[in-house]
């Protein structure tokens, strides 16, 4: 558009205001790409891992078992982590559980904590069982501590101990030097057994609450019905029993 004024034209742009809104828009965009990626880069400078996995099994009264883990701080920063119990799951009060980091160990009474992990450095966090009352029946527990960072309150991971406490078991060595061979592994439909003399199989999901009872047929069971995910079994034979682990797939 031109306008005139005496023997002098000016242009002006119609433009212009466009263009300066597109540079605020591009720049408000990359405000927020910066800080999201800033977060994103700070909840990955705290890692927690269970090297050994969350499932354990014992035998014996007054002895702790603990699934083991660790937490780096890969930061130059002391950061301040939470840790809030998320589940217990016992058979009762004669099962203790906490949690423990090189600090201190927690018990199930605290919801939750607060402790400072230096920069640069691996903490060690397990979640522990100990069972101080007799019993003579094989049962489960499951307890979860969620881990987060107390200032951002993102959550890092969730710590979590699985116990199959089994006191016909005679030591936790025997289970392992004797291998249950539980296949195919992942299943569909029957799952087989190794092992001599099998008579029944009783199932659990990951957390512990039991799934189903199985009498063995031809070393087999059956597990087409159950849904797809992680699986925890106790089989009974004619001497002991054991305990293994399977993963239950869907027909492909």
């Amino acid at each position: 558009m031109i306008y005139q004024a005496g023997n002098e034209c000016m242009v002006v742009n119609q433009n212009s205001s466009y263009y300066f809104y597109l540079f605020l828009s591009m720049k408000l965009y990359f405000i927020i790409l910066f800080i999201v990626a800033s977060n994103i880069t700070f909840t990955q400078d705290l890692i927690f891992n269970q090297p050994n996995g969350s499932t354990i099994s014992g035998d014996t009264y007054n002895k702790v078992y603990g699934c083991e883990g660790v937490l780096i701080n890969n930061t130059d920063s002391t950061l301040s982590v939470k840790f809030t119990r998320l589940q217990i799951d016992r058979p009762s009060s004669g099962w203790l559980t906490s949690i423990c980091t090189e600090v201190e160990c927690y018990l199930v009474s605290m919801n939750s904590v607060v402790e400072d992990i230096q920069s640069n450095t691996t903490h060690q966090v397990d979640v522990r069982w100990q069972i101080w009352e007799d019993t003579y029946t094989a049962d489960t527990a499951y307890t979860s501590w969620i881990i987060e960072n107390e200032e951002t309150g993102l959550v890092i991971d969730t710590a979590e101990c699985h116990l199959f406490f089994d006191p016909v078991i005679t030591s936790t060595k025997e289970v392992l030097n004797n291998p249950i061979v539980a296949f195919p592994n992942p299943v569909q439909s029957y799952l087989n057994f190794n092992i001599n003399n099998p008579i029944s199989v009783k199932i659990y999901d990951r957390f512990g609450h039991f799934v189903e009872f199985q009498d063995v047929q031809n070393s087999q069971i059956d597990v087409s019905t159950l849904n797809s995910g992680y699986y925890i079994g106790i089989l009974k034979s004619k001497n002991s029993e054991h305990v293994f682990n399977f993963i239950k797939t869907g027909k492909f």
